[in-house]
């Protein structure tokens, strides 16, 4: 395993002065890039843990960031009693894309930026929905005969995980500032 590794370069980077922020992948299915044992012992070497609380639909239509998978993502990484520790979640910065994912039934998944997102709302006018579930915002339309689905973030979705940030004690990482559009930073 890399924990050794990890808590090496941590120690040495730490030494030369450095933070160390350990970029680590999210749950999934029903197991975590690292165990709660695993994620203490990595933290006396690692400053921050930067956890990818984004893509989890991958493939299949679907929210980029559910807020209960993003909450589940959290908490498996700590034991019940460092849940209630400030140094603990205090290192975790959850993930918040500031992209999202265009699926046509059919084909591949594509990245949507900012602009993309954009020009599409100028060209096709469609309604934007709240899923409730995922606390998602989500655009479906039909396309030369194919089923469209595009989950981009709003100002309601990121008010949304910072909320649940504060509420779990973490920090919060973005990914990626420049994929966004402007008035994101109207609520940082």
């Amino acid at each position: 395993m890399l924990i050794p590794f990890y808590k090496l370069l941590g120690s040495e980077l730490r030494k030369a002065g450095f933070k160390f922020v350990l970029v680590q992948g999210p749950k999934r299915e029903h197991s975590a890039s690292f165990t709660p044992e695993e994620h203490t012992t990595l933290s006396e070497d690692v400053d921050f843990f930067s956890l990818m609380t984004y893509d989890y639909s991958n493939n299949q239509p679907g929210p980029n960031s559910p807020v209960s998978w993003m909450t589940s993502s959290v908490l498996s990484l700590l034991s019940p009693e460092q849940r209630e520790n400030s140094a603990m979640t205090g290192k975790i910065l959850m993930g918040i894309p500031f992209y999202g994912y265009h699926f046509v039934i059919g084909g591949q998944p594509k990245h949507v930026l900012g602009r993309d997102y954009l020009q599409l709302l100028k060209k096709i006018k469609p309604e934007i929905e709240w899923e409730e579930s995922s606390k998602e915002h989500k655009v479906s339309f039909t396309s030369d005969g194919k089923e469209n689905h595009v989950y981009y973030p709003s100002l309601k979705f990121i008010q949304e995980r910072l909320e649940m940030a504060q509420s779990l004690g973490t920090g919060i990482s973005i990914w990626e500032i420049g994929q966004g559009l402007d008035y994101f930073f109207d609520l940082l």
